[in-house]
């Protein structure tokens, strides 16, 4: 069965183009919705090689990094709460940023995540529970990873 998530999403991109729903500031808001490809938090399937039991786990933080390290990403596989912010790090130039399965280069439209190919720094807010993977789309599916939101 899958599940349909409603997530309110901000993104913000540093040192390229806007992400967020308006042209102005990064404080807008637009409205995503997500079908878990692992069935959200908890669920035995795997997302991009991660699962939400083995996640790292970084519930209650305001703010997460997750940074390029080679052709992967530190740390790949994250756990948060809702509303916390998730800053992506990359040359998005050199590896394209996308939300989806990196198995099946499936993208997730619905994701908060965005498509990126600019700039050097991406922040998501995730305010809903979810299971959200991303991928580079050049280096797919080795260079993958997911946030499971709770």
């Amino acid at each position: 069965m899958r599940k349909t998530v409603m997530a309110m999403v901000c993104v913000a991109v540093t040192g390229g183009a806007a992400g967020c729903g308006g042209e102005d500031s990064g404080d807008e808001y637009e409205s995503a919705s997500s079908e878990g490809a692992a069935g959200g938090p908890g669920a035995e399937q795997a997302l991009n090689g991660c699962d939400a039991a083995s996640a790292e786990d970084h519930t209650g933080e305001d703010a997460v990094a997750i940074a390029t390290d080679g052709f992967s990403y530190s740390p790949a596989c994250v756990r948060v709460s809702a509303g916390t912010r998730v800053t992506i790090q990359s040359n998005f130039a050199s590896h394209p940023l996308e939300p989806g399965n990196a198995a099946t280069r499936e993208a997730d439209d619905g994701s908060p995540i965005v498509p990126t190919a600019a700039g050097t720094s991406v922040d998501v807010v995730f305010v809903s529970a979810g299971a959200f993977g991303f991928y580079c789309q050049v280096h797919a599916p080795t260079m993958a990873g997911a946030v499971f939101v709770e």
